[in-house]
């Protein structure tokens, strides 16, 4: 899901609960637990969608970002040693 969210982002998609579980293999039910719990500990953000209240965006937090963007990094060093 992490992943999912990291490439979404670098491709300036925003993803919503239904989207995140399709990709991930989940069911939708699976899948929002797994997201309120990584919202709880600060790995993920939800977003109300401005269009539709009815719906939210969920985002990695600045910090899970940070720490994406070092796991990417060191996973590209090993592919290209």
């Amino acid at each position: 899901m992490l992943i999912d969210l990291y490439q979404a982002e670098q491709q300036e998609m925003q993803v919503g609960f239904e989207t995140l579980a399709g990709t991930s293999g989940l069911s939708v039910a699976t899948a929002f637990r797994r997201t309120l719990a990584m919202i709880e500990v600060g790995n993920l953000e939800r977003v109300p969608d401005p269009t539709d209240k009815r719906r939210s965006f969920v985002m990695l937090s600045e910090r899970a970002r940070g720490r994406m963007d070092i796991i990417m990094d060191e996973f590209g060093i090993m592919l290209f040693r």
